[in-house]
């Protein structure tokens, strides 16, 4: 009986071993040493070459799981490449390989390269912006290939970046939040591979913010070194300067980069103001005009940070990121005032402004990703430090007389947070789960002193003297659920619990914890019968808290007859939204539908005595529904590629004072219109208009123009880019508001209206890298 038993095992020995399962994973690079993007892998049998396992692979990295030990075929190949074969042997777990393939010199020279115009993807919840090797690459930082892509707005006077008709957005790269506006001017566009809109939100995102916009950028896979340097000049009215670098060191399982970026920018606008009120016989009308209004900044952005891969699937990042700067501003204006019939003396204002700014933090992230499977744990915390200081001078000329001011603040914050997101395949290809939490925690210390100056001695004034500090700890649980039906319909629907717990103290006087609670509910189903159709349905309800700026209850001085004051009481906007998305051939169409509970926007509340005293601050306004719609379509003829985009919207504002409800229902119109013309393979010409009608707010503007024109040229095997650039913006911002007994009159001639711009981008070699990691603290940073 031994005997037989030991001879069955002798036999099954063989059948075991080949039933034994590999995995196979590798990088594909060309003879130049470049990744290949796009490339096919079958592994095929040695015999009769019959394939076996396959398919379609990006960004130079493949992987085949699940593969019998054995001998086998390697095939590779792709569009203007020799296919590659190689033999290999598998015979345990995991095998790593490195597959070089060769240029087909026969095919590259007839290749001609014109119009690389961006590919828009309408996919079940997002549209898609394919960004590299396009136009947009060419664009400079993210913020200009932003301004280039279809359904984004940058707002021309606070350069915020927003989904077109969806007001507040949530910017993200890699899926991670960003924690100031400065990464998007340090990040390459030529790092940038993708740019997804996500219109309507599901519960996996934050409440905060109406829209998402997450750039994807190019992962690092080659091994080596590879660095990249940027320079910037600016001539508006002045002079401006900008330096960028980074480099990066990849190995088999370690990416270390390190970044640096210094600017020194100078900046000059001049304001001026027609201010007329008028009630019950009581007249009041002022003219403002800036002489002088120049702002420069000096700052810096530093990063190091790691990314460790200590087995499959697995990955670790710390990071390390500070920003500090400095700005030195000075401004002169003068106010022409008329009272009741009668001409006040001109009144004279100087003042001199200093602040400094600086943030530092540490970031850890851990995924895994295997078969469906994803983990992703979140962890930071970063400190913020602001100080400002002002020299204020107002005096009439004559009579001789007026007063000395200054003022110092000091702002703390203190952020810590940390998020778990879990991605769960309940059936293969067919339902997944998704869970999340978040915690976060912010402490603010917020101290304003002001004085005025009598008999050559500063007196502290306590109408304009605060401390202010705040504790505020968010909890949030969210969970989706996604159906696929067959291959033509997607469907998913999740929610999403916050918890908001915020103490406050103002001038050492403490205030009851306020605590809010909210369900937010999502819900998405899209229909793709072929790559020229689909429909997309989804719902959401989202929610923009005030910053807590905007909450502080402090009285700020502006000028003799203006102060500024925060609202505590100022309640947080929701939102519930609709949205239909189409893509008709070549047309993509969306529509959307949102009401908006407790809409919030900055007024001038006059004193119910002497109304020529303003106050600016943050009120709640009635429900209303805003309604937009978007139109892209591409078109490209031999050199010459363009997209034009169409944005329509309408929100209705009332607003009730002294018992009198006013309207402002005027419709907001955005146009863009970008062209490109390929006239060399190395040399391409950019020309944009761009005209926007807003609508964001109660108050009326005016029609803007911009026209933008760009000569790029590539050297040295696209190695260096030489870019030169002219902006013209023909007719000056202006906002009216006029209702009630009130009208502001209000222009802004910005630096540039009138802009010339070189640049000058050095790859130290054609990998473009961008280092990976998230960040679960940004929506307060972003709220400071």
């Amino acid at each position: 009986m031994k005997k037989r038993m030991a001879l069955l095992v002798c036999l099954l020995s063989p059948l075991m071993y080949c039933n034994a399962q590999s995995r196979i994973t590798g990088d594909v690079k060309s003879n130049n040493d470049s990744v290949v993007n796009y490339f096919n892998v079958a592994l095929l049998n040695p015999n009769d070459s019959i394939v076996i396992k396959g398919g379609a692979f990006l960004d130079g990295h493949f992987e085949l799981p699940d593969v019998r030990n054995g001998k086998y075929l390697l095939a590779t190949s792709s569009l203007g490449y020799q296919t590659n074969y190689k033999v290999i042997e598998l015979d345990n777990d995991h095998n790593l390989l490195d597959i070089s393939i060769l240029l087909n010199q026969l095919q590259l020279d007839e290749v001609k390269v014109r119009g690389r115009i961006p590919k828009v993807i309408n996919k079940s919840d997002r549209y898609v912006v394919e960004v590299e090797n396009t136009a947009i690459s060419d664009a400079g930082n993210a913020v200009q290939a932003l301004s280039r892509t279809p359904y984004v707005l940058v707002d021309p006077m606070t350069k915020k970046v927003s989904v077109a008709g969806r007001g507040s957005t949530l910017i993200l790269i890699n899926n991670r939040k960003i924690t100031s506006d400065q990464e998007l001017s340090i990040l390459s566009s030529q790092n940038i591979k993708q740019i997804e809109v996500i219109e309507n939100p599901s519960a996996k995102y934050d409440a905060e913010g109406q829209s998402v916009i997450n750039i994807v950028t190019i992962k690092p896979k080659e091994r080596g070194i590879s660095a990249s340097l940027r320079t910037l000049y600016t001539k508006g009215r002045h002079q401006s300067g900008q330096l960028n670098g980074d480099i990066t060191y990849v190995t088999n399982k370690v990416v270390m980069f390190a970044r640096y970026g210094y600017t020194n920018q100078k900046d000059e606008g001049f304001n001026s103001s027609h201010n007329r009120f008028q009630k019950e016989g009581y007249y009041f009308e002022s003219m403002d005009r800036e002489f002088e209004n120049l702002f420069h900044t000096k700052g810096s952005d530093y990063a190091v940070g790691m990314n460790f891969m200590p087995a499959s699937h697995h990955s670790i990042a710390l990071k390390y990121e500070g920003y500090d700067n400095s700005t030195a501003g000075f401004t002169h204006k003068e106010t022409d005032v008329l009272k009741n019939g009668t001409h006040l003396a001109p009144l004279t204002n100087l003042n001199d402004e200093t602040q400094t700014y600086q943030r530092n933090g540490i970031n850890f992230n851990y995924q895994f990703e295997n078969k469906g499977y994803e983990i992703s744990w979140i962890s930071d915390y970063y400190k913020a430090d602001h100080s400002r200081d002002n020299m204020l001078n107002e005096f009439y000329i004559e009579p001789e007389g007026g007063q000395k001011m200054k003022s110092n603040a000091h702002f703390l914050y203190d952020i810590f947070s940390s998020q778990l997101d879990v991605k769960i395949p309940l059936i293969k290809e067919r339902i997944d789960m998704e869970l999340g939490s978040r915690y976060s925690m912010v402490k603010n210390d917020n101290k304003n002193h002001f004085y005025h100056q009598e008999s050559n001695q500063w007196i502290a004034n306590n109408k304009f003297t605060s401390e202010v500090e705040l504790d505020e700890q968010v909890t949030a649980l969210y969970g989706i659920l996604s159906y696929k039906l067959g291959k033509k319909i997607h469907m998913s629907a999740g929610g999403r619990y916050e918890k908001v717990k915020t103490k406050r103290s103002w001038n050492n006087e403490g205030q009851p914890e306020l605590i809010m609670e909210d369900w937010f509910p999502s819900a998405n189903i899209s229909y793709v019968p072929s790559k020229n159709y689909s429909l997309r349905l989804s719902y959401s309800e989202r929610i923009k808290r005030p910053s807590y700026r905007q909450l502080n209850n402090r009285v700020q001085y502006l000028n003799h007859y203006e102060t500024r004051q925060g609202n505590p009481l100022l309640k947080p906007t929701e939102y519930k939204t609709l949205s239909l998305s189409t893509k008709l051939n070549k047309f993509n169409v969306s529509f959307t539908a949102s009401y908006r509970q407790n809409p919030s926007d900055l007024m001038y509340i006059n004193d119910p005595v002497q109304i020529e005293y303003t106050v600016c601050k943050y009120i709640n306004m009635e429900d209303r529904c805003k309604y937009s719609m978007n139109l892209s379509r591409s078109f490209q003829y031999k050199f010459w590629s363009m997209r034009p985009f169409l944005s329509l919207s309408y929100m209705e504002r009332i607003l009730i004072e002294d018992g009198v409800k006013y309207t402002n229902n005027t419709p907001g119109v955005y146009f863009k219109w970008t062209n490109q013309f390929d006239l060399t393979k190395t040399t391409s010409l950019d020309a944009d208009l761009l005209y926007s009608k807003a609508t964001h707010s109660y108050k009326t503007f005016s029609d803007y123009y911009r026209f933008n024109l760009s000569l790029r040229q590539k050297m040295w095997q696209d190695k260096l880019t030489l870019q030169v650039a002219y902006q013209y913006i023909p007719t000056k911002w202006n906002q009216l508001l006029d209702y009630s007994y009130k009208l502001i009159d209000f222009t802004w001639d910005g630096d540039d209206r009138n802009m010339l711009t070189v640049s000058l981008r050095y790859n130290l070699s054609t990998t473009k890298k961008r280092f990976k990691s998230k960040s679960s603290n940004a929506t307060e940073l972003r709220r400071l």
